[in-house]
């Protein structure tokens, strides 16, 4: 029994990696300073696809899943304007399941990471998103496979980074200033598989050394690349190190946030004790000047009627 579930489980493994491998098409626009063919025979693919799941639609109008800010798995769009976008701006990174449209996705781990996605919470560094990153980074080290030494592929949402090494201060500090990148809530780039539970990663990997060359690469982009992107002159060397050093402040200062907030009512309250004060004072100052001039005027008075008695 265990071994037909482990094959199972293997055979779905192989699938999605051949599914991801169909699919790199939707990472190589361009051909030569032109739209490819195979992009655009891939995007007639992808809206009969969507068009499948009305359920996934609003009306006739579908989610665009292109790389603007704007959109972003987030607009409805009709279908020619959705195309113009995607021939323009490209998909947005990984979507290389279109569960946004339709297709079966690992709910399990989605909900489980939520926190990648709830980055900032009144204004400061979400606790949870901390230890969260703080999981991510442990379970990305665990895979060599995808690392270039110690360095990690950085999945920040910055578009720079998103195929670059980095070391593991740099890739926190991203992640803390810009975030993940959009719906990378399965770690397929730091050694785990396509729509497999996080559990059951490692075990395949340890089973399966054939795949560990190149494992977890994106199919749009040879580690060849990845590594010429990834190497960095003294001047970026030094800009890591000033790097790494405001992200262990940036960890201080989310850490102590409460202290901070708290620290910030009493001096607000300071202040308007304060203000109150500087009030009376002036009140005070206002009420002697009225009784100064008062005195000044009866001892004017009593200086003129001794003046006439005397005459």
């Amino acid at each position: 029994m265990h071994s037909k579930n482990y094959e199972n489980t293997w055979t779905h493994f192989l699938n999605t990696i051949k599914m991801s491998s169909d699919r790199s098409w939707m990472y190589a626009r361009h051909k030569e300073g032109i739209l490819n063919a195979d992009f655009l025979r891939g995007l007639n693919k992808f809206f009969e696809f969507a068009k499948q799941h009305p359920e996934c639609m609003e009306g006739d109008k579908l989610k665009c899943p292109c790389n603007h800010r704007k959109c972003q798995n987030r607009a409805f769009l009709d279908e020619e304007t959705i195309r113009l976008h995607l021939m323009k701006h490209g998909f947005i990174p990984h979507y290389y399941q279109w569960y946004v449209h339709g297709e079966p996705y690992d709910a399990e781990n989605r909900e489980d990471r939520r926190w990648m996605y709830f980055r900032l919470k009144e204004g400061f560094l979400n606790p949870e998103f901390l230890q969260g990153l703080n999981k991510f980074i442990e379970f990305a080290k665990q895979h060599p496979e995808c690392m270039d030494g110690n360095k990690l592929r950085c999945p920040c949402k910055f578009p720079k980074c998103q195929h670059v090494f980095a070391d593991e201060s740099m890739v926190k500090y991203h992640l803390m200033k810009y975030g993940f990148a959009p719906y990378y809530y399965q770690w397929y780039m730091h050694g785990e598989p396509y729509g497999i539970n996080v559990n059951t990663s490692n075990k395949l990997v340890e089973q399966s050394p054939q795949l560990q060359e190149g494992y977890g690469e994106s199919p749009a982009m040879g580690q060849e690349t990845l590594n010429h992107q990834a190497v960095g002159s003294e001047k970026k060397r030094r800009v890591c190190e000033v790097r790494s050093r405001a992200s262990h402040a940036l960890s201080a200062h989310a850490s102590a946030c409460p202290q901070a907030k708290e620290l910030g009512t009493e001096l607000r309250q300071l202040r308007q004790t304060v203000e109150q004060l500087q009030q009376t004072v002036a009140a005070l100052k206002e009420r002697d000047q009225q009784r100064e001039k008062q005195v000044q005027d009866c001892m004017r008075q009593i200086q003129e009627m001794m003046t006439q008695m005397q005459s």
